[in-house]
């Protein structure tokens, strides 16, 4: 369910409600050596549904493409001392298509790769169909000083409350058509934690955005109550200032959650329309259903706009939002049909076009750490027209469908 609630679609694999079995490489009496991590596979068929128009390319586009892609990520974590750890992620990642990929990307890969100063990526091959590399994901020293954490270096830091449409998760964040939601890419930046009493946790944050202009950092305080949480938050993200302020409540088996970004361009010195999602939780024995209606500020308000805000937006490009509108709903609920059998379900909607993107999995944990899933993404709106001047007549219609089966495995 951690899958589904985190990225905000379709793959609630069963394998991340298991136990992972970290290896114990090295004891010593101060320190030590640890290795985990998974490896992922996806074999599928993306199905491209579009029209075509006046000054389309001859031969036409192909409207299928075979899919398959794999991660393997190995986490090293080293104990130095008492209070002193150490982790260091290597992530390979193989994309191979029959076809050049277009358009909106799904399945594995699909987040946006944070910008950093140092690249310790390195690539194998890059075409259109063909992609191989290494990174180092993690590369973080932490220490534990009493009321204190500080870790410095690549790291995975997340912020806010929703669970289909962040608003407030502005270090990295998953796209909702990510599928390998084990763990987040990493972000160069120095963060301090500071909780001194189970009620109150202040949070701030400085990161590497690529260039000195856009040094980022963030201050966020928390409250935590006996049945209500609340944060309040401010940053300085790329070019911008933004405010946020989240509130969520327990009430029986509900949780209800809202929260808002308010942006301010730097640059153009000017108020910029605010970011907001407003949702509930309901848990219930083996199942879980979420609720979500947002408002995306940072999008365009007709259809006719979306290629020229695909193409140009910078908010779009670095993942900060992955929706092209304005008005959204959402719907996911799981359900846990035995010890080795679960199912999910979501559902996106653009409310303006109108067009939706339905998504669903069937996951069977073979073993304790592996486990195997049939999926499928599904478009549902007017399509694509492939022309001189190509055209978005709607968000989720364009999208086509992608349908997979995949096996992970946690080590």
């Amino acid at each position: 369910m951690r899958a589904l609630l985190v990225s905000g679609l379709v793959v609630a694999l069963a394998a991340e409600s298991s136990a992972r079995a970290e290896q114990s490489l090295l004891d010593a009496e101060h320190g030590g050596l640890a290795l985990g991590g998974y490896a992922l596979t996806l074999g599928g068929l993306q199905r491209l549904d579009f029209d075509l128009g006046p000054g389309a390319p001859e031969p036409p586009p192909a409207d299928h493409l075979g899919l398959s892609a794999s991660v393997l990520r190995l986490e090293w974590k080293a104990a130095l001392g008492e209070h002193v750890t150490a982790e260091l992620h290597q992530r390979g990642f193989l994309r191979v298509s029959s076809e050049a990929l277009g358009g909106e990307k799904l399945g594995l890969g699909a987040s946006a790769v944070p910008q950093r100063t140092v690249d310790l990526r390195s690539v194998a091959y890059d075409d259109e169909r063909l992609l191989l590399e290494h990174d180092v994901d993690r590369l973080a020293v932490h220490a534990g000083l009493g009321d204190f954490d500080v870790t410095l270096g690549r790291q995975a830091i997340t912020w806010g409350l929703a669970a289909l449409f962040r608003v407030a998760d502005l270090w990295t964040t998953f796209s909702p058509f990510e599928l390998d939601t084990s763990q987040k890419r990493g972000i160069d930046a120095l963060r301090l934690l500071y909780s001194h009493s189970r009620t109150l946790e202040i949070e701030g944050v400085v990161a590497d955005r690529g260039t000195l202009r856009d040094l980022s950092a963030g201050l966020r305080v928390v409250g935590y109550f006996s049945s209500l949480d609340a944060h309040l938050a401010l940053a300085k993200q790329w070019r911008e200032i933004i405010a946020f302020a989240g509130v969520s409540a327990i009430a029986g088996s509900f949780k209800l959650r809202a929260e808002a970004a308010g942006p301010y361009d730097l640059d153009g010195a000017e108020l910029l329309r605010p970011r907001g999602t407003a949702g509930v939780d309901w848990f219930h024995g083996s199942g879980a259903v979420t609720l979500e209606a947002h408002y995306n500020g940072a999008g365009v308000a007709h259809a006719a706009d979306y290629v020229g805000h695909l193409t140009t937006s910078p908010v779009f490009a670095r993942g900060e939002s992955y929706f092209l509108g304005r008005w959204y709903a959402g719907a996911a609920a799981t359900w846990k049909v035995s010890e080795l059998l679960q199912i999910a379900v979501t559902a996106l909607g653009n409310l303006r076009d109108p067009s939706a993107v339905l998504a669903a999995s069937v996951a069977y944990q073979i073993s304790q750490e592996t486990s195997l899933s049939l999926g499928a993404f599904q478009g549902i709106g007017k399509t694509a027209i492939i022309a001189a001047a190509p055209e978005m007549r709607s968000e989720f219609g364009a999208m086509g469908g992608l349908y997979y089966l995949s096996l992970s495995a946690f080590f």
